[in-house]
């Protein structure tokens, strides 16, 4: 039997897979047991609207999850003034992986690694090692602990100073100079 080709998704569609999902991330911020129905409603649409898209809750955090991480994709990325300057692209990362955490809030919502996020989670590994290991041989960044120990060092406390920042406790500034402190060599 032959397949159709997909047919190109409406702009209303989209449109309202969008507004679901930035319904989903405010309501799920403020309260992470938030209903359906309140979601659907934030996002101005029919609870029918919303079990078109997502046929479950599980799949409406799932998608939810993959936006939040292809958000933190782009953030990741490296340019090649990043490979020129790589303390500075390090910093412009950490920064942007901030600020998408604070945006999308996920540790207030978000399952712990979901399997769906694995190839994102790895690219964000491969970016960072782009950055970390020259500005290692820069001497910005410890050579007395392993790439994962200071990957380990650095991203742990992600999410946590994002919810810092999202609360008014730290700023953007603050929070990058941190991460950025814990990796660099010790001060002798």
């Amino acid at each position: 039997m032959e397949q159709s080709p997909a047919r190109p998704v409406r702009a209303d569609a989209r449109r309202n897979v969008e507004a679901l999902l930035d319904a989903a991330r405010v309501e799920l911020t403020a309260d992470p047991h938030a209903g359906l129905q309140r979601i659907a409603e934030r996002a101005g649409v029919h609870r029918a609207t919303l079990h078109r898209h997502f046929a479950s809750r599980e799949d409406l955090l799932t998608a939810l999850y993959l936006a939040y991480l292809e958000d933190v994709r782009r953030a990741i990325a490296v340019t090649d003034a990043d490979r020129a300057d790589p303390v500075a692209g390090l910093r412009r990362m950490t920064a942007g992986i901030l600020a998408a955490n604070v945006h999308w809030q996920a540790q207030s919502w978000g399952p712990m690694l979901p399997p769906e996020g694995h190839e994102i989670r790895m690219a964000i590994v491969d970016a960072v090692e782009l950055l970390l290991v020259p500005a290692q041989e820069l001497g910005a960044v410890r050579t007395d602990m392993t790439l994962e120990e200071i990957r380990v060092a650095w991203g742990g406390p992600l999410q946590l100073l994002a919810s810092y920042i999202f609360h008014e406790r730290w700023t953007l500034e603050q929070a990058t100079d941190y991460l950025l402190r814990l990796i660099a060599p010790p001060r002798t």
